[in-house]
């Protein structure tokens, strides 16, 4: 990075620090947002795994990186086993698919952090389609705790800054994104 892309590379942690701080902030008013404290309980179950797996793969550990294709098939039926399991404990089927679209939201707000930074074009996509959709699951499914707007504009104006950064450095021609 050259000192004239200096300001917004600083813009591009400053918005990854956001959206990994509204993390956190969002699982924890999800207490508030999910009926019972079971179903809560199946939410923090299945996000700690995924939360493993991402910080390895930040962290670059070569155990998890270099066995991605064993390891995501295990992972994914691990997630829709707790994912139904703790659907299956909610009350009704309005809060069991509430509760799906919370913890995939997570999953995807996660998965945001991860692409954030990425110069790769694919993963980039992957940025955008993770930080919509987190959005848009935030604003349908968890809107009932007002207090979720702390963590969604968080997690907005982190996202906002990235793109931002981005587009500045790609209008100066400081940015080609890797195919």
């Amino acid at each position: 990075m050259s000192l004239q892309a200096k300001k917004e590379g600083i813009l591009r942690i400053i918005g990854m620090i956001l959206i990994i701080i509204s993390f956190p902030i969002t699982i924890w008013f999800d207490f508030h947002a999910i009926p019972n404290v079971l179903t809560y309980i199946f939410e923090i179950l299945t996000i700690i795994l995924w939360l493993f797996i991402v910080l390895c793969f930040k962290l670059e550990v070569e155990a998890i990186i270099g066995n991605m294709e064993r390891i995501f098939m295990p992972l994914l039926i691990y997630s829709i086993i707790m994912i139904t399991s703790g659907a299956t404990v909610t009350v009704d089927l309005v809060q069991s698919v509430s509760f799906i679209f919370i913890v995939v939201s997570s999953v995807m707000c996660l998965l945001c952090w991860h692409f954030s930074l990425s110069i790769y074009k694919r993963e980039k996509k992957a940025y955008i389609g993770t930080g919509i959709t987190f959005i848009i699951f935030t604003l349908l499914f968890r809107m009932q705790v007002l207090l979720m707007l702390i963590p969604l504009i968080l997690f907005i104006a982190g996202f906002s800054l990235i793109i931002l950064a981005e587009y500045t450095m790609k209008k100066k021609g400081m940015l080609n994104y890797i195919e």
